[in-house]
């Protein structure tokens, strides 16, 4: 008898250790990088920007994320400038970016208390 009552109260504690442990699993909410345009500054300057949005479901993956913009001028990718976006999800990148190199918009992943914000990346073809 004491040895059913022992395995039922160790059963019982098994079960909510592993409720408790499902319940602190985060929530996972993709993320999307919207390109709209390439532009280039006016000369003499030689910078090009890069603009865009952040898609997500979750309005906080939006705020305050950070993007990296890269370039490959033939020998791997090389960062050129990283910066914020808005509140809105909004983002540019500047930089010098040579002719012919493919540029890549890079936004890490972001982990928040109770979701976690996933990682996006595009490559742009390289403009003739």
């Amino acid at each position: 008898m004491r040895f059913k009552l022992l395995a039922a109260v160790v059963g019982i504690a098994i079960l909510c250790a592993s409720v408790a442990t499902a319940a602190q699993a985060k929530k996972k909410y993709p993320t999307g990088i919207h390109y709209l345009n390439r532009s280039l500054v006016s000369p003499p300057s030689r910078d090009t920007v890069f603009s865009g949005n952040l898609r997500s479901p979750k309005r906080a993956c939006l705020q305050l994320r950070i993007v990296s913009g890269f370039q490959n001028p033939g020998n791997g990718f090389h960062s050129f400038d990283i910066v914020l976006s808005s509140s809105n999800g909004a983002w540019a990148v500047r930089g010098v970016v040579a002719r012919r190199s493919q540029v890549k918009i890079v936004v890490p992943r972001q982990r928040h208390r109770h979701f976690v914000c996933k990682r996006a990346s595009i490559i742009l073809p390289a403009t003739p």
